[in-house]
């Protein structure tokens, strides 16, 4: 049986069409027609799996060879990706051995290659292209622009948006781009169905469908991150665990560490934020913690492609994963001091004559709650149940009614009785269709209703519990419920 690790999800699902398109290049590079494929995606979208997999599917005698362009930070190693592919050049002498002077690499390559061409098509694998030193640019060009009979294909990844303005690769991919011959391929995340079919591979079963939904909302279908979040998983899960595997939050926060002090705790901020933020409140919210300025941060941040606008008005992160792991990096201390800022200003908001709206409502709950403020959160849940009116039904409000409900239990003094919270979330369940939290009311109702005083009430909430436990496959009709139901109602015949 295939362990984990060779599961056919670790490496390309959901790809026949891509797939398909790398081929067309390298069987015409076959036939005698010499193409340049540059496919670009985001880190993890799993373009290196494309090519790899189209390459190893090429028409024997192909030769294949493959290098790799690495983020070297204080040394530039010349010609990296070509020296490394050498290794598949297995019987043959390679032209770069014994190089002299950098300048005779790309005729010494252009002719070897042309010779290699002349008895078997030449594939070269080039991963990472933006990382690639100035001169690997110059040779790759040089092949590129060479002979359009040769029996040659280059297939380069590169990983979009990671590079900064000015670098010499974007001259470089600019003049690519230009000349014939040469195409590219924008590859994509995962749609739901190709997350789908990831996490069934990856689980080796049909996964279960809120599981499903619960990854492709983290991920956005990134396939690398899909492996990540589902490590260790068992096949019948049905919702990822709160606590996110440690290669996982490794991933996610590499490009964040590039960044400055300053916009590390920016980004960490509108992380604690818990949604778009506008700049505006992010500054109030900065200042009262005495971080600074947070214009030149975003900037920083946007570059990087960690924040991205929204609707044009406010920032949030590139990927809802950065938001979860940077919130969780956060000491505790330093979360709940975070939160009590956000809370702090959105009130001080309301006070300069901001309108107070339900997400606003909603938001400082939220964030009062997460401060460790119960009376707070526990009052300010109340009012966006009030401002939701008919917008009840909703897993938001479900989920703000059951906190309430949590909080008031510690608020002896509160004016609200349990009961009529628990009636809230009996209502608010109801309209939601959540079937096992209305159960839960029910329950809990049916406990605290005087069945003397209340009978019609009573006998209700027995008729819907038994209801609620057959939808919910808790048990069958109680006989006992039944009678003791049809026994309350006596007192109104007409009922």
């Amino acid at each position: 049986m295939a362990t984990r690790a060779e599961t056919p999800g670790r490496t390309l699902t959901g790809r026949e069409a891509e797939l398909a398109v790398v081929r067309e290049v390298l069987d015409r590079a076959a036939d005698g027609q010499s193409e340049t494929l540059l496919v670009f995606g985001e880190a993890g979208v799993g373009k290196t799996a494309l090519v790899q997999r189209a390459a190893a599917g090429a028409t024997p005698p192909t030769l294949l060879l493959c290098g790799v362009c690495l983020p070297l930070q204080s040394i530039s190693v010349p010609l990296l990706p070509l020296l490394a592919a050498s290794r598949g050049s297995t019987g043959l002498q390679w032209p770069l051995d014994g190089l002299d002077a950098i300048e005779q690499a790309p005729a010494l390559l252009d002719a070897w290659l042309q010779e290699v061409a002349s008895a078997a098509p030449v594939v070269l694998l080039v991963d990472d292209l933006q990382w690639a030193d100035e001169s690997t640019l110059d040779v790759l060009m040089y092949l590129v622009a060479g002979p359009a009979d040769r029996r040659f294909a280059l297939l380069a990844t590169v990983r979009s948006q990671s590079v900064p303005d000015g670098h010499p690769f974007h001259r470089w991919l600019a003049d690519a781009l230009r000349l014939p011959r040469v195409t590219h391929m924008d590859l994509q995340p995962l749609d739901r169905a190709g997350t789908e079919a990831q996490v069934a591979s990856l689980l080796g079963t049909v996964p279960h469908q809120t599981l499903v939904d619960d990854v492709f909302a983290h991920t956005l279908g990134n396939p690398y991150l899909n492996i990540l979040v589902t490590e260790g998983l068992e096949p019948t899960a049905r919702r990822l665990p709160d606590d996110l595997p440690d290669d996982l939050r490794v991933a996610v926060r590499r490009t964040w560490h590039s960044l400055s002090p300053l916009a590390r705790d920016i980004t960490s901020l509108v992380a604690v934020g818990g949604g778009p933020v506008r700049p505006e409140l992010l500054q109030d919210v900065a200042s009262d913690l005495g971080l600074g300025e947070v214009g030149a941060a975003l900037q920083e941040a946007e570059e990087s492609r960690i924040l991205t606008l929204v609707d044009g008005e406010r920032y949030w992160f590139h990927h809802p994963l950065q938001a979860q792991v940077l919130e969780q990096s956060l000491t505790s201390s330093r979360r709940r001091r975070w939160h009590a800022a956000y809370a702090r200003c959105g009130e001080v908001s309301l006070v300069s004559g901001s309108p107070l709206t339900l997400d606003l409502a909603v938001t400082l709950t939220g964030h009062h709650d997460q401060a460790g403020h119960r009376r707070e959160a526990y009052e300010w849940s109340l009012r966006s149940w009030d401002l939701a009116g008919d917008a009840r039904g909703s897993s938001e409000m479900l989920k703000l009614m059951r906190r309430a409900v949590e909080l008031r239990e510690g608020l002896p003094d509160a004016a609200e009785s349990v009961t009529d919270l628990l009636w809230r979330l009996r209502e608010t369940a109801e309209a939601v269709g959540a079937d096992g939290d209305e159960l839960a009311a029910v329950d809990a109702l049916l406990e605290v209703t005087d069945r003397v005083a209340e009978p019609l009430v009573a006998s209700e909430l027995l008729v819907r519990r038994i209801l609620l436990r057959i939808a919910t496959g808790a048990g069958f009709i109680e006989v006992e419920d039944v009678q003791v139901a049809v026994e309350l109602v006596s007192v109104a015949p007409s009922s």
